[in-house]
């Protein structure tokens, strides 16, 4: 039982720097004003609305994710190899997060078009 207790304890510290890695981040889009320059930058290569949605969304996410890469080969692959829950090789690892990464960057734009859609088509919708 204790190294189960181990690795939960493992678990959530990195799960807590994760987070305090994704807030920074945040922030620092925000504060230093990358997130408007690349809305300034994404109608110079698109000139759709959803284009330039697209292009902001993809750049500020795949930021994050290399920011949090390190991590993640951490969280995901090296501790649960450590404690003998993963016997996956790093390759089909690799793959399969890069599947995941995939797929939920595809679902991820399409709420955040989602929501520029509501934003463009009601005006107010939002105050609600």
């Amino acid at each position: 039982m204790a190294d189960a207790d181990r690795y939960q304890q493992l678990q959530l510290r990195l799960a807590l720097l994760s987070f305090g890695i994704t807030l920074a981040y945040l922030v620092t889009v925000l504060g230093t004003g990358v997130g408007h320059a690349a809305a300034q930058w994404a109608p110079q290569v698109a000139s759709a609305r959803w284009g330039q949605v697209a292009l902001v969304a993809a750049a500020l996410g795949v930021a994050h994710g290399a920011l949090r890469l390190p991590l993640t080969l951490v969280r995901g692959y090296w501790l649960p190899r450590r404690f003998g829950l993963l016997h996956q090789p790093l390759r089909a690892w690799l793959a399969d997060r890069l599947k995941a990464a995939l797929l939920g960057g595809a679902l991820g734009l399409g709420a955040v078009e989602l929501v520029y859609v509501l934003v463009e088509r009601t005006a107010l919708w939002w105050l609600v």
